[in-house]
């Protein structure tokens, strides 16, 4: 079967420069060279380090697509435009001519080829290639869309999403988000539940790396540390878990915030702001590590005492959920979105996202501070749980998403 995986084109594959969802095509990618099972066609946008990575593929092939140099200046002269103009939605400007660029080339190789099936990962601008006739001719019932996220525009292509047989999705939430958004469509939407590196996740630091990381990030083996992994914006709950912090009346506490820097750095955003207003009086005890890269960040995991991962918007599954429990580790979350989905009924924490959030998420903590044998026992449970969401999982009900529906 060839698939060709259409990721975003905002980020390289592989994924020298981060990105969850591209971390997810690498992972299909890398499950690929074990199983065979299918051939891949990765397009990306160029990156020399990616171009370098992707060559140890056997069994897929990268299509990677430069962007002119007139296109990249272009975009920056708009988006500097934007800024001035429309601050709060500049980043919207930021590739626009260069996104065009990228499909439109994309829709060039996928007419000289010929697939049993096009995968576009999570960006509906890409469905402006089946607006050709010629792709809508050849591509129209192989066209197939992966949503991680809740719908947000079509970028003009409605009647192209409506057409679109089958969307694959991250939750039954996210299902039933694109279901509500597109009444209309003919898509059959599948459940593709998200994986991660389970292997790498449960593994132990040897004692002697894990007391180098401490003394680097200044954490000691009796510190209560609540580790927080995602960006910095609001609707993650990074605001309502740093007020909590704060007024824990812990001693030996520390609040582990991975893959962001922050105090001491240059320009900020709001939220970035009032976060250093908010923990100003417990500065010493927050730690902000900067990035990390993914193949580094179970460590992390494995010298803190809790996950906290409040978010208080729709959140479609995040992956940090999953890696904290394959960490042995407990998760305070929330019943956003599709959270609950990839919780543990036995041993999930989860809050209601109302007036109490902050109030029962202090309690929480307070509970599992006191009650170390309960938090491992949560912890035990969770690692359990999180056996289901492996990567080879992940890969074999990818590829069964694609197959026809059976009557």
């Amino acid at each position: 079967m060839k698939v060709a995986l259409f990721t975003a084109g905002v980020l390289p594959v592989p994924p020298t420069k981060g990105g969850a969802v591209e971390n997810l095509v690498q992972m299909l990618v890398e499950e690929n060279e074990i199983h065979q099972s299918a051939e891949f066609t990765v397009l990306s946008i160029h990156d020399e380090i990616a171009v370098s990575a992707s060559s140890v593929y056997r069994f897929s092939k990268f299509h990677f697509i430069k962007f002119p140099l007139v296109v990249k200046s272009a975009d920056v002269i708009i988006y500097r435009i934007a800024r001035l103009i429309f601050p709060s939605k500049a980043l919207s400007f930021r590739m626009i001519l260069s996104r065009l660029w990228y499909i439109k080339k994309s829709r060039d190789f996928f007419l000289q080829n010929d697939f049993h099936f096009i995968v576009a990962e999570n960006h509906p601008s890409l469905f402006l290639v089946m607006k050709d006739r010629r792709m809508k001719r050849h591509y129209g019932g192989k066209f197939l869309y992966h949503a991680h996220n809740e719908p947000n525009g079509s970028f003009l292509c409605k009647k192209q999403i409506e057409q679109c047989p089958k969307v694959l999705t991250v939750s039954n939430f996210i299902s039933e988000s694109w279901r509500k958004s597109y009444p209309n469509g003919q898509a059959e939407y599948v459940f593709v539940p998200n994986g991660i590196d389970i292997a790498l996740f449960s593994q132990e630091v040897p004692p002697d790396d894990e007391d180098t990381l401490r003394k680097e990030l200044g954490i000691s083996e009796k510190d209560f540390t609540i580790i927080f992994a995602g960006r910095l914006v609001e609707g993650k709950g990074i605001l309502q878990l740093a007020r909590v912090f704060a007024s824990l009346p812990i001693k030996e506490k520390r609040l582990l915030i991975v893959g962001s820097a922050f105090f001491g750095t240059g320009e900020k955003t709001p939220v970035q702001k009032k976060l250093e207003e908010i923990l100003a009086p417990c500065q010493e005890k927050v730690v902000f590590t900067g990035y990390v890269p993914y193949q580094d960040i179970w460590k992390y995991y494995k010298i803190s005492s809790v996950a906290g991962f409040v978010p208080i918007w729709n959140e479609p599954g995040a992956l940090t959920n999953i890696e904290a429990q394959a960490s042995s580790l407990p998760v305070v979350t929330t019943t956003s979105g599709g959270i609950p989905e990839y919780s543990n009924p036995e041993s999930q924490i989860l809050l209601p996202i109302d007036e109490k959030l902050e109030q029962n998420l202090y309690n929480k903590l307070m509970w599992l501070q006191e009650n170390p044998k309960i938090c491992q026992e949560i912890g035990r449970r969770n690692f359990e749980f999180a056996q289901q969401f492996s990567k080879e999982n992940f890969y074999k009900n990818f590829l069964h998403a694609l197959e026809p529906a059976h009557e």
